[in-house]
């Protein structure tokens, strides 16, 4: 396996990560029926999944030389935005909107399928 392809198998391994975390607090906002005082500490921990997963990412982006690094980093930066508004708005409230549950879903699929398919799109390119 070469240099290229491990830096992949390494952010695609992230993702997963990221969507167990997910999964478990899903399964917890079910179990406490969207109580925010339950679901907001497991959601920060989330978030700090997507910014280690991020700053990973930016780091293989710029050893890698990615012609797109910017733009990418850009839609990161987007992103966490976006999630800690939710965790904000979500320290607010004595329960969680589903449409907040979903949003962060969403930006997992932004980023893995939306953002990350030009970088892995170039790392196979690269590696061609």
């Amino acid at each position: 396996m070469n240099d290229f392809a491990k830096v992949w198998e390494k952010i695609d391994a992230e993702h997963a990560d990221i969507m167990v975390a997910l999964n478990r607090a899903r399964v917890i906002a079910a179990e406490s029926a969207l109580s925010a005082a339950a679901l907001v500490p497991v959601y920060e921990a989330v978030v700090r999944k997507f910014e280690g997963h991020f700053a990973s990412e930016e780091r293989a982006l710029a050893e890698t030389r990615c012609p797109d690094a910017d733009s990418h980093r850009r839609q990161h930066q987007v992103l966490l935005i976006r999630l800690l508004s939710i965790c904000q708005q979500m320290r607010g409230g004595q329960s969680i909107e589903i449409e907040q549950l979903q949003l962060i879903f969403q930006s997992l699929l932004d980023d893995a399928i939306g953002a990350d398919a030009s970088f892995r799109d170039y790392l196979t390119s690269a590696t061609a």
